[in-house]
């Protein structure tokens, strides 16, 4: 066993580490940081941990030799959140326990992408982690608590955050999900996580998180292994890199490194004073490379050392233990139903996926109904429903178990949009109506219950407007949406979109953000075709402390180039804003126009016709006289789906289609020659 230096001396910093902007662990620099606050424990501790060391070096695991029982960790996440964004769902949590019970089982799906040169120390730790179904006072619990403070931000002091609440560390591995985590005055950048080592005070025992560290799902936005790599160090371990080339971290099947890896470079090797001379295990879960996939075997020896000794971890997985905190017969706990929704906005004859977010206890069944949806019922726990009819449509679900169920409708959840709309490429929106249920648009927030809405309080002409009661929002950085009407604009030209807007500040300096974009996949995807963002946005000169409302000077006018998506139609257009503690927004006069709209009034557009119209599979088109050009003849149907194509020779006086074997309905049928374009109408029956 390779000797180990004091901790507190031997930190083992890389320096490349530091220049990144992500700083992957925080462990070693928190470590220092406890060691300082407590000098006189960092050499009792050390002393403890070189003797777990030299035990682990004595009982290495054979190759392939399992346990007597595969140990199981029981877990609880203590969700602590600054907005709602942060509030990450429980499928998040799951999947994050998922990809660390992978890897610590050798179950991750890249685990064969170990080099052949590692294969013999790869290891499965066998050991498991489980939400716990028993909270410290015996009640009913999913392993998950949440809590709004400001403390999630920055988590500064960052052991602050523990204060707020920890269960029992000798009987819980607490995880406590935050917004932000703080790095040291000396170092800038975003910290992911960080963990205790088990020699450490209890006090402060467990292991903190960025949300979006967590789970690749969600706000996860990382490769979703911090989590793992955080508990590799709750059980014991350092990283591979942590004291350079010597004598590293204390595990002879581990190669040392003089620093950490980033990216994946196969070929690095950066000591050479181990027998045999190997190249860098980038591999290794304990490393800050972009291709992790193995703990090995010395590292499982000290990790199944920590939960088999007295001193340490031990009581967490014995089988008292386990039925305690209910990891072993869990009690039948009250499911309270709740789920997501993937979209919100779809067109006709599309899918939606629906994520079951049941917190409290675990459902046994499933009752899900779905007014308007194919199928209109469902006993599965994320089931995909089909929508074939417009309109706007609400979603129930129903959970049970041996303790109750529960039930949670969303009112008007889905906005199923006609895949076209007539064929034409005007909008005009004056808010002028009763209220938005009388009209195509979909408003929504993702936050709070504050929406747009139709208000008389101002207006840039008529007597309406459309109003975000921003001035009492109830979240700061809330995130509201109003989305229009599917629009036919393929055989538009000269698109223009404009629209009227007043909006104020309170202070001067807030950044609430507008934004209007475009989507021609029905909202699956979005581009930005304007944005307004702080003193661009504001239309009143000077702040306003009060509830803003507009007078007539305060209506400013953004005016839109949409030409660019005449042949991409139909469209949708959005206009999103971002909250940031600003005054009330108001939207009002929204007018598309297109200077040329379908038939172009041309001579040759007069004498083509078809006949017959209404047709079967066969229809011939008259162009009255002979051509003096070939025509590009194209049929495509309504919602702009080009179905054939065909050459009328320069010449004719008459073109026959045959077989045109369509379904019924309408068709536009395009005929171009000399730089322009006519739009006739055919009738299938």
């Amino acid at each position: 066993m390779k000797k180990v230096l004091l901790l507190v001396i031997a930190i083992g910093l890389s320096t490349s580490l530091w220049s990144q902007n992500i700083i992957p662990c925080y462990s070693d620099e928190h470590a220092h940081e406890l060691a300082q606050k407590h000098p006189e424990l960092a050499k009792q501790y050390e002393q403890k941990r070189q003797e777990l060391f030299d035990y682990a070096s004595n009982h290495l695991p054979a190759k392939g030799k399992t346990e007597a029982a595969v140990l199981t960790i029981p877990v609880v996440f203590h969700v602590l959140y600054d907005t709602p964004y942060d509030n990450i769902a429980k499928s998040q949590i799951l999947e994050g326990l998922r990809i660390a019970n992978e890897d610590f089982r050798r179950q991750n799906g890249d685990a064969g992408n170990l080099r052949s040169i590692f294969q013999n120390v790869g290891a499965d730790v066998e050991v498991e982690f489980a939400l716990a179904k028993k909270d410290p006072d015996g009640n009913c619990t999913d392993g998950i608590t949440r809590m709004q403070t400001s403390l999630s931000v920055m988590a500064s002091p960052r052991d602050r955050v523990k204060g707020l609440i920890q269960w029992d560390p000798e009987k819980y591995l607490n995880i406590w999900v935050v917004n932000s985590i703080e790095s040291s005055s000396s170092t800038t950048g975003i910290v992911l996580g960080y963990a205790n080592f088990p020699w450490w005070s209890a006090a402060a025992d467990g292991i903190v998180i960025r949300h979006d560290a967590l789970g690749t799902t969600g706000t996860g936005v990382y490769d979703g292994r911090t989590l793992t790599h955080e508990i590799g160090h709750y059980l014991g371990l350092l990283h591979t890199f942590q004291s350079g080339c010597s004598p590293g971290d204390g595990i002879n099947d581990t190669p040392p490194v003089s620093g950490s890896s980033f990216g994946c470079n196969l070929n690095k090797n950066s000591c050479s004073n181990d027998s045999p001379d190997l190249p860098d295990m980038i591999e290794n879960h304990m490393d800050y490379s972009d291709c992790p996939n193995t703990f090995t075997v010395g590292q499982k020896a000290v990790m199944l050392a920590i939960l088999n000794n007295n001193n340490y971890r031990k009581n967490l997985v014995s089988a008292s233990n386990l039925i305690e905190t209910g990891v072993t017969n869990p009690p039948a706990c009250q499911a309270k139903a709740n789920f997501t929704i993937v979209e919100e906005v779809i067109c006709e004859g599309e899918t939606l996926n629906f994520i079951d977010e049941t917190e409290g206890g675990d459902p046994t069944n499933y009752n899900w109904t779905f007014i308007g949806g194919t199928p209109s019922t469902s006993s599965d726990k994320n089931p995909t429903i089909t929508y074939n009819q417009a309109g706007v449509y609400d979603v129930t679900l129903t959970v049970n178990n041996a303790a109750g169920s529960s039930t949670k409708t969303i009112k008007k959840a889905i906005a199923v949009r006609p895949k076209w709309t007539p064929f034409h490429a005007e909008w005009k929106e004056d808010f002028e109506k009763s209220s938005l249920l009388s009209t195509d648009l979909t408003v929504a927030s993702t936050y709070d219950t504050t929406k747009f809405r139709i208000t008389k309080i101002a207006s840039s002409s008529g007597a309406q407007s459309l109003q975000l009661n921003n001035f009492d929002s109830e979240e700061p950085l809330d995130l509201d949406y109003m989305i229009g009407p599917n629009i036919q604009t393929l055989f538009g030209k000269d698109i223009s979109l404009s629209f009227d807007y007043a909006y104020a500040q309170i202070v001067g300096n807030e950044l609430d953000r507008l934004r209007v974009l475009v989507s021609t996949d029905c909202g699956k995807t979005w581009t930005i075709l304007r944005s307004f963002v702080g003193f661009t946005l504001r239309t009143s000169s000077s702040p306003v402390t009060t509830p803003y409302a507009p007078g007539f000077g305060d209506w400013k006018t953004s005016t839109i180039n949409l030409s660019g998506y005449a042949d991409k139609g139909p469209i949708l257009l959005k206009w999103e804003f971002k909250a940031d503690g600003g005054n009330n927004l108001y939207i009002d006069n929204i007018n598309l126009t297109s200077g040329n709209i379908g038939i172009d009034e041309n001579t040759l557009s007069d004498a083509i016709d078809f006949y017959p119209n209404p047709a079967n599979d066969r229809v011939t088109i008259s162009f009255g006289s002979e051509l003096n050009t070939d025509v590009n003849i194209s049929i495509s149907s309504i919602s702009g789906k080009q179905v054939l194509v065909h050459t009328a020779l320069k010449g004719a006086t008459t073109h026959t289609i045959s077989g045109l074997n369509l379904p019924s309905g309408v068709y536009m049928v395009s005929f171009k020659f000399d730089n322009q374009r006519v739009i006739k109408k055919l009738i299938i029956e």
